[in-house]
């Protein structure tokens, strides 16, 4: 994807677990004089809200040196606390501990003239150890750093130099400090897009959220309610109110901060403050509204995870997965609007690898969450459907629907240091984008209205010329010549039994001849004691073959 004038779309690369596969991106920290190549270490990184970033060394898993790298220098040694028996009690960012680094970093850059390296100084943690707690008490490593695209988060900028974004735009490499964010899917074949100093304007559908950021950190988002839903055809879900909100509000122990600043802004009492954060995989809620989804799906809890697996044993799970069906959420901004972003369930089916699981599992990413601050946080598997943005310069973060993965033309967008909207892509582009990776479902309107209707899987609807499919036409055609057949078989018995009956009967067996019909026109009574024809008026009727001669 080629840069524009006052941006940078920075590449991605990879399928990183062990909860995804999901993107990084990739940047160069560092310079190696003794190497052969001088940028040798090539670090994979998520983007981050933060002012720091985090680069993995050998002890950690990655190969970044700050003793080996002549552009390092080292600011502050043993930040950060990890010790290993505290690690089952890490936040959802894992603990870490390393030292501070100002390095040097290369942003790689392709515009139609080619491609290019752009560098810039930036603050690093290189992290020496990095683990995340497990709910049995086990912990894993981090494979994947942080890219810091946010302001520095002391009291002082002067004791540190610029800010990523900041130095960027110092030297007028981009247009402001901004920058725009969709996660895209591996599974899928759809490309993430980070553009530094502007945005993808495909990967934004329809109205824009705006929020504001609350000092450091990330932005806080409002969010009011949770539903399923489906996109288009028949629901895959099993019973028919299975659909709609399976929000669950806020626990009383866990809401007292967040009423507090809920009160503050005006938004509706039981609202969740959540934050979109691309570093961590899961969608985290208030306990209680992961629960509500997990029983309308074919889900089992793990308790040694703290996730739920899907049961693939169940038809519904291909059903759920490949269909129309979605979780969607609903959030508030402060124009106020509300601003609903739809998950399809393609995107909720992501994988456990090894060290969670010992083989590739699938597992639905809606992880219940005690929080302590009164904030819940929507991970990577959200952002797979979402547009993120921020404009640093106005303290403004953007929300929009992201599109689904097929292809459509990429434009960029320069983001001017005033401009508090976004330009997008018509919402319909939701659904013209998800429909070749759907099987839409229909009605079956063979059941009875007494039993529940049940679904089946047709092909995506893409809008063609409007004429029958070959399906249909088959089906017509099957339908005529079955009441051809029909008819022939109800003829030629017709012909039969005339014959049998009109063959004379034994002698001395005749019964008392009398007339069918008496002198009025009407039937004549029939007699006791033996059968008798009943009047039926003749009608005369083509037979499709030569009639042979009557029996």
């Amino acid at each position: 994807m080629y840069s524009v004038k006052g941006t940078i779309h920075l590449p991605w690369e990879g399928e990183y677990g062990p909860d995804g596969p999901w993107q990084a991106v990739r940047i160069s920290v560092g310079y190696f004089p003794n190497s052969t190549n001088f940028y040798a270490d090539v670090s994979t990184m998520w983007p981050d809200w933060s002012g720091t970033s985090k680069v993995l060394t050998p002890a950690s898993g990655g190969n970044y040196t700050a003793t080996d790298s002549s552009s390092a220098v080292i600011v502050r040694q043993d930040e950060g606390y990890c010790p290993a028996q505290e690690s089952t009690k890490s936040p959802i960012h894992g603990c870490w501990r390393g030292k501070t680094v100002v390095e040097d970093l290369r942003l790689e850059r392709t515009t139609r003239g080619g491609t290019g390296t752009i560098g810039c100084d930036g603050t690093f943690e290189a992290v020496e150890e990095w683990v995340y707690g497990l709910p049995d008490g086990s912990n894993y490593s981090g494979r994947v750093g942080t890219l810091g695209l946010g302001k520095p988060n002391v009291p002082d900028p002067e004791d540190v130099p610029l800010a990523i974004l900041q130095s960027l735009k110092s030297t007028t490499i981009i247009a402001s400090m901004s920058f725009g964010l969709h996660m895209g899917s591996v599974a899928l074949g759809q490309p993430a897009s980070l553009v530094l100093g502007g945005y993808e304007k495909s990967r934004a559908l329809g109205s824009v959220g705006v929020f504001t950021f609350g000092g450091f950190g990330p932005p806080i988002l409002y969010l009011l309610d949770v539903l399923l839903g489906t996109q288009v055809g028949a629901s895959p879900f099993a019973r028919p109110g299975d659909e709609g909100s399976v929000w669950q509000g806020i626990k009383d122990n866990e809401g007292d901060i967040a009423e507090d600043i809920t009160q503050q802004e005006g938004v509706k009492p039981g609202t969740a403050l959540v934050v979109p954060d691309p570093t961590v995989p899961y969608i985290y809620l208030p306990p209680g509204t992961c629960e509500a989804a997990a029983r309308r799906l074919p889900v089992t809890w793990n308790d040694r995870l703290g996730l739920y697996l899907w049961n693939t044993g169940d038809p519904a799970y291909q059903r759920i997965v490949r269909s129309p069906a979605y979780l969607s959420f609903v959030f508030a901004d402060h124009i106020p609007a509300n601003i609903t972003i739809k998950v399809p369930f393609r995107l909720l089916n992501l994988t456990l690898e090894p060290p969670l699981m010992p083989t590739p599992t699938p597992y639905f990413p809606c992880k219940p969450w005690n929080t302590e601050d009164g904030i819940w946080t929507l991970g990577r598997a959200f952002l797979q459907a979402a547009f993120v943005g921020a404009n640093f310069e106005q303290g403004i973060a953007f929300l929009a629907q992201a599109p689904g993965p097929d292809p459509v033309r990429r434009v960029t967008q320069a983001l001017p240091p005033n401009d508090t909207t976004l330009q997008t892509n018509p919402i319909e582009e939701f659904e013209r984008s998800w429909l070749p990776s759907w099987t839409v479902l229909k009605e079956d309107t063979s059941t009875s209205s007494d039993t529940p209707s049940s679904s089946v899987p047709v092909e995506p609807s893409l809008g063609g010329n409007g004429g029958l499919s070959t399906g249909a036409v088959v089906g017509i055609v099957l339908g005529v010549v079955a009441a051809l057949v029909a008819a022939a078989v109800a003829v030629w018995f017709f012909w039969r039994r005339k014959g049998k009956q009109t063959e004379p009967l034994p002698s001395g067996d005749s019964p008392k001849e009398q007339p069918e019909m008496n002198g009025q026109g009407e039937p004549a009574e029939l007699g006791k004691p033996n059968p008798h024809e009943l009047h039926c008026p003749a009608v005369f009727l083509e037979l499709p073959v030569d009639n042979g001669p009557e029996r």
